[in-house]
């Protein structure tokens, strides 16, 4: 909210947003979000857990506690060190909305609640055994101590999370004036242009349609 007052007022001249964005409310003060991209929301492990895929119903089993050993799913490992982010925030929030059985359970006494998205990915790489919820720009920054999970079989793939075939992903928006100066059209150009789609992907993230659209 704070971001969406300073735009309005004037201090600043473009706002990130990711998933969530209120079209009316930013309406209501002059404003509105272009979708530069996509990233998909994914459970992950630190990478010397051999897991590579991960059912639905089997997040919920670790978050609820009925999965607590690694060899429950055939791998080599002691204990899982569960984390998890807190509801409200986004990639939870994602999680939440996809996974009907994450509605149902509740969530074990020994899975960590992290509430800072870096501090989630720097857990993830610093911890054998862990488990948790993260962003694919988060895995790429990790440069390989961080796995992401096949979900149901389907891999977070740039290909999967732009058709939508990978269920878990959130949008990430710019926001400007209805009206924006010269200097933030051009920066919105660059970003809908190749350079921008190929920042975007070094990312990690996926690059949205080429004309930018209001959600």
């Amino acid at each position: 909210s704070a971001r969406i007052e300073a735009l309005a007022r004037g201090p600043i001249d473009v706002a990130m947003a990711s998933h969530g964005v209120d079209v009316a409310q930013l309406a209501a003060h002059g404003l509105v979000a272009h979708e530069i991209a996509y990233t998909a929301v994914v459970f992950a492990v630190h990478s010397a857990v051999a897991l590579r895929a991960i059912t639905r119903e089997q997040v919920c089993d670790v978050l609820s506690g009925r999965l607590t050993r690694w060899r429950s799913f055939h791998v080599e490992g002691g204990d899982i060190i569960a984390l998890t982010r807190p509801g409200d925030e986004v990639d939870a929030a994602v999680a939440l909305q996809n996974i009907p059985c994450l509605r149902e359970i509740t969530t074990a006494s020994n899975v960590r609640v992290i509430a800072r998205p870096d501090s989630m990915a720097a857990t993830l790489a610093r911890t054998p055994g862990a488990f948790g919820v993260t962003s694919m720009t988060m895995v790429r920054a990790s440069e390989g101590s961080i796995a992401a999970l096949r979900l149901d079989g389907i891999a977070p793939t740039s290909e999967n999370v732009t058709s939508g075939a990978y269920p878990l992903r959130r949008g990430a928006y710019l926001i400007t004036r209805a009206v924006p100066s010269a200097a933030v059209r051009r920066f919105l150009d660059f970003i809908r242009g190749d350079d921008g789609a190929r920042i975007i992907a070094a990312g990690g993230a996926v690059p949205a349609a080429r004309n930018m659209r209001s959600p």
